[in-house]
C-alpha cells in the first residue's frame, strides 16, 4: 500500500511514493544526481554483502553533485525522524560544506531547491 489514510480526510504518502516524485523533478530539471538505496528491508545474506562493499548505514536519500554539492534526505510528510547514523552523516556532510536538507516530502524539496 502506498498510502497511509489517517481520519479519513488526510492521505499521507509513503516514503517511496515521495522519493518517486522528487525523482521526476530531479530528471525533468537535468540534475546530476543519485539516489543511496540504502532503505527497504533485505535478506540477511544480501545485507551482509552490501556491508562489505560499503553500505553506510544513515546516507542521505538524494545526492546532487554540483557547487555546492547537496545531500537531501527525504521523510513522509508526517513522522519520521533522523537516526542517530543520519545526524552523524549530516554532521560530517555540513561539516565538509555539503547543504544538507531534510524534507518533509518531495513537494518540500522541490521548493526549497527552486529558492536556492
Amino acid at each position: 500500500m502506498s498510502t497511509i489514510e489517517r481520519n479519513k480526510k488526510e492521505v499521507i504518502k509513503s516514503e517511496a511514493w515521495e522519493q518517486t516524485r522528487l525523482a521526476a523533478y530531479l530528471n525533468s530539471k537535468g540534475y546530476h544526481w543519485f539516489h543511496v538505496p540504502n532503505g527497504e528491508h533485505r535478506h540477511k545474506a544480501v545485507a551482509s554483502r552490501l556491508k562489505s562493499f560499503g553500505v553506510s548505514p544513515g546516507v542521505p536519500d538524494c545526492i546532487l553533485i554540483g557547487q555546492p554539492m547537496i545531500a537531501i534526505e527525504l521523510k513522509r510528510t508526517r513522522g519520521g525522524t533522523l537516526s542517530k547514523s543520519q545526524k552523524a552523516w549530516q554532521k560530517i556532510l555540513e561539516d565538509n560544506g555539503w547543504l544538507y536538507f531534510v524534507a518533509r516530502g518531495s513537494q518540500a524539496a522541490i521548493e526549497w531547491l527552486e529558492s536556492r
